[in-house]
């Protein structure tokens, strides 16, 4: 039994409990993308009153898995609380990545392009459903207009630090200002859907050659960062 496999089974039946509405996976699994470094995204759906219940439901597993060597608790968001964790004895990467859902807001998370087929352990509510986020492509219009925008007013700003010698801010102002728009404008070329998932799963979202492309301008030097910068920024301008 591979670890992963060992935290599904410490958790499938300890979260089925009346008061926890649904429990499902995504991430690399709801993609069919499973390999050996994948770690498990678990979501529940349940009441916010109930979540600091079910996040104790869930360490109890952990701790009888080894015991839980850490966690983290990013800022909630309206739609969700999460948190991370590693358990002891488990490679780093074998995380337990799970999020407890908030009822009536769990539509957009149900956009099979963007999140994929969830495996459904339960769903007592019928709540798992297929939908279509239809707000999405107003929204992701909006934010083209405005990185196309910034980067054609502010993208002479790495130029200018590696002029002023300032060699670590060029490399900052150039991935951020330069290399972050340009992935999204391609993803909104390739994958429109996707447009804001950064660089991550770009081999699987964009050409062979349009991600060749990126990663050589992805890693700049001294030397090479000055053509670098025309190039994101040429690039930019035909995306746009």
């Amino acid at each position: 039994m591979t670890p992963r496999d060992r935290l599904v089974a410490a958790l499938r039946d300890a979260v089925d409990v009346p008061w926890i509405d649904a429990a499902w996976i995504g991430g690399a699994e709801a993609f069919g993308r499973l390999d050996e470094w994948s770690d498990l995204d678990l979501q529940l759906l349940c009441d916010p009153a109930r979540a600091d219940d079910a996040f104790a439901l869930v360490e109890r597993q952990l701790e009888g898995l080894g015991g839980i060597e850490a966690v983290w608790e990013p800022p909630a968001g309206a739609d969700y609380r999460q948190r991370f964790y590693r358990v002891a004895g488990f490679p780093e990467w074998c995380m337990l990545d799970l999020c407890l859902m908030v009822p009536g807001r769990l539509d957009p998370w149900m956009d099979p392009e963007r999140h994929g087929t969830p495996t459904v352990w339960f769903d007592r509510v019928g709540a798992l459903r297929p939908l279509r986020d239809e707000g999405l492509d107003e929204r992701l219009a909006d934010r083209r207009r405005q990185m196309v925008d910034r980067a054609e007013l502010i993208g002479h700003l790495p130029a200018k630090s590696l002029a002023r010698g300032q060699v670590l801010e060029a490399v900052d102002t150039y991935h951020r200002m330069l290399l972050v728009p340009l992935m999204e404008l391609l993803r909104a070329r390739h994958c429109p859907r996707r447009q804001d998932y950064g660089m991550r799963y770009a081999r699987l979202d964009l050409p062979a050659d349009v991600v060749d492309r990126l990663e050589r301008l992805a890693l700049p030097s001294a030397e090479t960062l000055p053509a670098f910068i025309e190039e994101a920024r040429a690039w930019i301008r035909e995306l746009s």
